[in-house]
């Protein structure tokens, strides 16, 4: 059933984010920010260069799934194997220019990062390495695409507990960025290594014949689609790292990345949340398309409740727990206050994330790119003119404000071209968690307000404890049996 996938998933992504959030400060005040800076700006870029392939994870994933359904043109082992073969021609073409480009801003920073041309030389190879490692994503796209999400998210959790362990021993004894980043690449390519023998023995096989590339026109088909909508939504989330580095320099990127990890921890564990249902609901489009809309919508229930609910606690937290968190080392006011416009953008995020993922499990990848292209454009349009002003905070003023632009549209397009009812999901996800979230939010802010500076975690145990009163008196009012059924389909 799918309620596993989803909370060894869920189990995975918060782990995820309470270890990213509680490692940044380690290993920034151990390594040095701007050295940190600097490895945080060179990871973040091979995420942009991660798109090489045109997404054929997730084709593998589609296209898998409806070949278990038995609605399928190629076996998963074609479809693997040409994944495979495209990923290797990719990387021979885009980790040479990585490197080319990584050596070049780290050279540009050598002064103020203090370290010799080798050790900046050994950062960029690593990151290298990390980006190569896209030629592995076929074998996890096959590990889903035959239902098999809870070993590859198995592996995830062995994977962060050797991240955790590993960075403590590197900064915290080692106090070497060098360190760091070793323990980081190995982490990025742990999951692979151990789920590869597993799907070569159970799921598929390559088969490296001359027709091996046969799949891959249809493959792209899908793919390039769904990932000119995910591009733009890359450029938003990492892109604020790359502008804050290219305008403000690698110090400026740590503090950022303490605010953004945060967001983007929220982001993994909204994402790891829905994409168990992606198979599922792929099967569920081709059977039965009206029970695939329903599911859906409460799907959308559940992503919005989440990081309205998480975000709303945040927020009216942010200076108190930041506080915690960084100590005085750091500029605390610009980090939480970065922190608090970031969580108002995830809650407009949580909007449109579910819609997209209805798009690309009907086959229609790429029918939000108009809205995610506006999205991506007002960003890059305001990003370097704000992050040069305010830095971190102009950074999530950029990527917060035009999506409440960019969102109308992304809602007539799912009403236009995917006949999603608008007036259902506003009854049934969107009313629902307002509902729940509002009284709660107002309430904490009159907290805030009367006792913020003398007492900071009030608003934070006010909200809590108001959401959850307010989630007992409304609980028969909520769409929890869709829920519940959503979360019994077949993965």
């Amino acid at each position: 059933m799918a309620v596993q996938g989803v909370l060894i998933s869920s189990l995975v992504g918060m782990l995820s984010l309470v270890a990213g959030i509680a490692l940044l400060p380690i290993v920034a005040s151990s390594v040095g920010t701007a050295p940190y800076g600097l490895w945080i700006f060179l990871i973040t870029l091979t995420s942009f260069f991660g798109y090489g392939d045109l997404g054929v994870y997730s084709a593998i994933v589609h296209f898998g799934s409806r070949t278990r359904a038995g609605v399928g043109q190629y076996s998963m082992s074609q479809l693997m194997t040409a994944g495979v073969v495209w990923s290797v021609l990719v990387a021979a073409v885009v980790v040479p220019i990585y490197v080319l480009l990584g050596w070049l801003f780290a050279r540009s920073h050598a002064e103020i990062l203090g370290m010799s041309d080798s050790t900046l030389m050994l950062l960029v190879a690593l990151g290298g390495l990390v980006a190569g490692m896209a030629v592995t994503r076929p074998f996890s796209g096959a590990m889903i695409g035959a239902g098999q999400l809870l070993l590859d998210k198995r592996a995830h959790l062995v994977t962060l507990i050797f991240r955790v362990v590993g960075t403590l021993i590197a900064a915290l004894g080692f106090k070497s960025i060098v360190a760091v980043a070793v323990v980081e690449t190995i982490a990025t390519a742990l999951p692979s290594l151990m789920i590869i023998p597993y799907v070569l023995r159970h799921v598929a096989h390559l088969s490296f014949r001359r027709d091996a590339l046969r799949p891959l026109g249809m493959m792209l088909g899908y793919s390039a689609k769904s990932l000119l909508t995910s591009i733009p939504l890359g450029v938003v989330v990492g892109g604020g790292t790359i502008i804050l580095g290219l305008v403000q320099g690698p110090v400026q990127v740590t503090y950022f990345s303490l605010a953004n990890r945060v967001a983007s921890g929220l982001r993994t564990v909204l994402a790891w949340m829905l994409e168990p249902f992606r198979s599922a609901l792929s099967r569920l489009a081709a059977d039965d398309r009206d029970e695939h809309v329903r599911k859906a919508r409460s799907l959308s229930f559940a992503a919005m409740s989440l990081i309205a609910t998480s975000a709303g606690f945040i927020g009216v937290s942010a200076f108190w727990l930041v506080g915690i968190w960084v100590g005085d080392s750091m500029p605390v006011d610009v980090i939480a206050t970065t922190v608090v416009i970031m969580m108002g953008g995830l809650v407009l995020e949580s909007l449109v994330t579910p819609l997209i993922l209805t798009g690309d499990t009907m086959g229609r990848p790429g029918v939000f790119l108009a809205p995610q292209v506006l999205w991506a454009a007002l960003f890059l349009l305001l990003g370097p003119w704000l992050g040069g002003l305010w830095s971190s905070v102009g950074i999530a003023v950029a990527a917060s404000v035009p999506l409440l632009v960019a969102g109308p549209w992304y809602l007539y397009v799912a009403w236009k071209r995917l006949d999603f009812s608008l007036g259902s999901w506003w009854a049934e996800a969107v009313l629902p968690t307002l509902t729940l979230v509002l009284p709660a939010l107002a309430l904490a802010l009159v907290a805030l307000w009367q006792c913020g500076q003398s007492f900071p975690w009030a608003p934070g145990a006010v909200f809590a404890a108001a959401g959850l009163a307010t989630l007992f008196r409304i609980r028969h009012r909520l769409p929890i049996a869709d829920l519940k059924s959503t979360l019994k389909v077949r993965m």
